[in-house]
């Protein structure tokens, strides 16, 4: 397997001489320079030269703008390549790329709210976040055991599998931790494969990478045991961010109420849940009637406005730079990345077909819905 040196131009001596440099410090060996011009060419020549690594000189040798430049990594992942950045401090593609390049013309520098959780010094050699618990590196940059912080991890994992409860392994945790443990870092760690010596870069797997800290057969029954439990699943009702009352243009609550009866001698109760306007009580109103069963509301929406784009206001002109944020820094995995990645690329397609706002009025004998 060859490895790929892409550059932004081929003529440019210090573009190139940097990534030599940056190659033979980090022992990764370059077979082919290229210059980006084709896309579709890379991939052509991935296949023909067996390409398994590709070092970039820059996020912009690979694309000139963020959007591009994600579409491009995700396409070269799904190939199982290997994707480097010479760059010291931020040799993680994803991590450089929201520092320098361009998102639909507007700098990275003005994303001010995204806070940038790994310091150049941790990020050095890494590729998510920052080391994990219970290992540290070492002066060749290579994950070794924390034997203290490693006693720690051996016990979460052997107090779960005693107790079969996260909150209970938490709780007997931090009776006898100085470090405080939460019911997600507790869960993290139990899920967490680095712990059987597995590395991962985005979605490719290097197994065996570094010494475990725990071994497979306990590991396999903790994610067995955390897979068996069925936790409750609610339908998130999407309607409700999006629904107005047609006469005074106010935004639909949710109101809900329940009702009890005795049936056989057994008390029994059910909740319904109600839209109506916010005036509704308002003595100036006209919206008194305006009180419809979600259940009832709900159904009409689904049958009128099946297939329709609808706008949300998470897709802003900072959401990429938040998802890549949040996969930098291990918040979110590669495939979480990849599908609300793919979720904002089919909303920029698709955004002169979004609807804004449903109006809803109702009269005597049915319920009229209007867009925007």
């Amino acid at each position: 397997m060859k490895s790929l040196a892409l550059l932004t131009d081929l003529n440019n001596l210090e573009e190139k001489n940097k990534l030599i440099d940056y190659c033979k410090y980090e022992n990764l060996e370059i077979d082919i320079f290229y210059q980006n011009n084709n896309f579709s060419e890379i991939k052509l020549l991935i296949n023909s030269e067996q390409i398994s690594k590709i070092i970039i000189s820059s996020p912009k040798s690979l694309d000139d703008d963020l959007l591009g430049f994600c579409k491009k990594m995700i396409s070269l992942i799904d190939l199982k390549i290997l994707i480097f950045c010479a760059s010291y401090d931020f040799p993680d593609p994803f991590q450089n790329a929201i520092r320098t390049l361009p998102y639909f013309g507007n700098s990275p520098q003005r994303i001010s709210r995204i806070k940038e959780s790994i310091n150049k010094k941790a990020s050095r050699g890494q590729v998510l976040g920052k080391i994990p618990f219970g290992y540290k590196k070492s002066s060749s940059s290579l994950f070794i055991v924390e034997q203290n912080q490693a006693d720690v991890i051996k016990k979460i994992f052997n107090i779960f599998l005693e107790n079969k409860s996260i909150n209970k392994t938490v709780n007997e945790l931090n009776e006898v931790s100085s470090k405080k443990w939460s019911y997600q870092s507790v869960k993290h760690v139990l899920q967490n494969d680095f712990y059987i010596g597995n590395y991962r870069r985005y979605n490719i797997l290097i197994p065996n990478s570094h010494e475990p800290i725990v071994n497979n057969s306990i590991f396999t029954a903790v994610s067995d045991e955390i897979n068996n439990k069925v936790s409750r699943k609610y339908k998130k009702n999407s309607w409700n961010k999006i629904l107005y009352c047609k006469l005074c243009d106010s935004k639909l609550v949710t109101t809900s109420h329940k009702n009890y009866w005795y049936s056989n001698g057994e008390r029994k109760s059910k909740s319904y849940k109600y839209y109506s306007c916010k005036n509704i009580n308002s003595k100036d109103s006209n919206c008194k009637s305006l009180s419809i069963s979600c259940e009832k509301l709900n159904s009409l929406l689904e049958q009128k406005f099946s297939g329709y784009n609808f706008f949300d206001q998470k897709y802003s002109d900072k959401y990429l730079y938040k998802i890549v944020s949040e996969l930098t820094s291990g918040k979110i995995d590669f495939s979480e990345f990849k599908s609300e990645f793919q979720k904002l690329v089919f909303y920029l397609d698709n955004s002169q077909k979004v609807i804004k706002k449903i109006f809803v009025n109702k009269d005597s004998k049915e319920i009229i819905l209007s867009s925007s």
